[in-house]
């Protein structure tokens, strides 16, 4: 969602107008579901997708034609097995979308791509209304997600009424933040990587020298911490994933420690059998039970025989992913 609203300001800033195309309503296997976008210009897509394929190409060329016509619109794509085949699908289904032209002109757009693009930059909880009228004066809009409007709102994404106008409310960014303990070769790989996937990175350290621009470019946080005290840096929350890859196993000890004392959704740990072996019978002496134990992921990341830093952020990248889907399902 941040590369969509970062392109539109973009295209506004050089006064070109674009078209919105979002997910009405989907049935069946299809591959994106209600709210996923994509941004149309000129030259074809700017950013985003509504599940590739022809169907995405379609998309594309009436997104085009409605750029030149300055027009909205609807269209339904009606799946079945003999028409998904006809448009380079597996399955059948049936999506609907939305085609909205946004115009550099419409002042209040601008606003909209300010106050969403900050809610972005420090994962603050908010809300995008897509409108549904392809008349409305307000296409699309921002509101914070703590206030009275919102309160009846649906969890994730969902048609709802708003100032008697229907809409499809969608969470801007998802809740908690992804603290990596440690800034190595593995923490250099993986922050690029969880940026691009739209996780908000906080990177931890107790050396200075690992905590610079030039080591985390793509990190949203760095921060220097004594790893005796977790606490006194940061306030993990129930949503947060967290992640121990520091330069020792009595370092690990000591974060993991702290962390199983914390209500972190996800707590992960890198390290060999050996170490992981270690590690486990030295949180039991400490007096912590099998089950607290095992809410600590280690060996951290998805088993794919990685080894190398990249190939290890690729392996975490994706058990997050996987958590993440499932945190959301719940």
């Amino acid at each position: 969602m941040k590369e969509i609203f970062e392109f539109l300001l973009q295209q506004f800033e050089e006064k070109k107008p674009v078209v919105l195309v979002t997910v009405v309503n989907s049935h069946g296997s299809v591959p994106r579901k209600q709210g996923a976008k994509m941004l149309v210009g000129e030259e074809g897509i700017l950013a985003g997708t509504v599940g590739g394929g022809k169907v995405e190409y379609t998309c594309i060329t009436k997104a085009q034609d409605l750029l030149t016509k300055k027009e909205n619109a609807f269209e339904k794509y009606k799946l079945t097995p003999k028409e998904a085949a006809g448009l380079g699908m597996v399955c059948g289904g049936q999506v609907e979308m939305l085609f909205q032209y946004l115009s550099f002109e419409t002042k209040e757009l601008f606003t909209v791509i300010n106050q969403a693009l900050t809610a972005l930059q420090n994962n603050q909880a908010a809300y995008l209304l897509t409108a549904l009228d392809l008349h409305s004066d307000q296409p699309i809009i921002f509101l914070a997600e703590k206030s009275e409007d919102t309160e009846d709102f649906p969890e994730k994404s969902g048609v709802i009424i708003y100032q008697e106008n229907e809409y499809i409310a969608e969470v801007l960014s998802q809740p908690g933040k992804v603290y990596i303990f440690g800034g190595g070769h593995v923490s250099q790989a993986l922050v690029p990587v969880l940026q691009y996937l739209d996780f908000y990175t906080v990177v931890l350290d107790d050396r200075p020298e690992f905590l610079t621009d030039v080591l985390f470019p793509a990190a949203d946080q760095r921060k220097l911490v004594d790893f005796e005290n977790i606490p006194a840096t940061v306030e993990i929350t129930k949503d947060d994933f967290v992640i121990s890859v520091t330069r020792g196993h009595l370092f690990d000890f000591k974060v993991a420690v702290q962390l199983l004392h914390s209500p972190a959704y996800y707590i992960g740990m890198m390290g060999s059998a050996h170490k992981i072996a270690v590690q486990k019978k030295r949180l039991k002496e400490s007096g912590f039970s099998q089950t607290e134990i095992e809410r600590i992921y280690m060996p951290i990341g998805l088993s794919i025989k990685a080894e190398t830093p990249p190939e290890l952020a690729i392996s975490i990248a994706g058990e997050l992913i996987k958590v993440r889907a499932e945190k959301n399902e719940n």
